[in-house]
């Protein structure tokens, strides 16, 4: 299901005055698996409650969510004392994806 349509039925729970757990057990109810957390459903709902009834994502920064496996190890060996904050800036990417590649390879503080 497309994320536009899916948005649709949560707004339609919303309307009907339902709260996050009942819209979370009512879509997965609907769709016969686990299809949605209820973080992501809290999140529309209080959109809504904002007067927000638009069901498009909301713009992103520019940078991407990846980074280049080689660029990335690099960048570590040229400067292993680089901060995250460091890291991201060179590599054009936020610091949470710098923290999350670091931690999944096992470089800790």
């Amino acid at each position: 299901m497309d994320r536009g349509r899916f948005r649709m039925f949560v707004y339609y729970e919303w309307l009907l005055g339902n709260d996050t757990t009942i819209v979370v057990a009512n879509i997965c109810t609907s769709c016969k698996e686990v299809v949605v957390c209820q973080l992501t459903i809290r999140r529309w709902l209080n959109r809504f409650e904002r007067g927000d009834p638009s069901f498009e994502d909301r713009e992103h920064s520019e940078r991407p969510s990846t980074v280049d496996d080689d660029e990335f190890h690099r960048s570590v060996r040229e400067k292993p004392e680089a901060t995250t904050r460091e890291l991201a800036t060179t590599l054009g990417c936020n610091k949470s994806t710098i923290h999350n590649r670091l931690n999944l390879l096992g470089y800790h503080k």
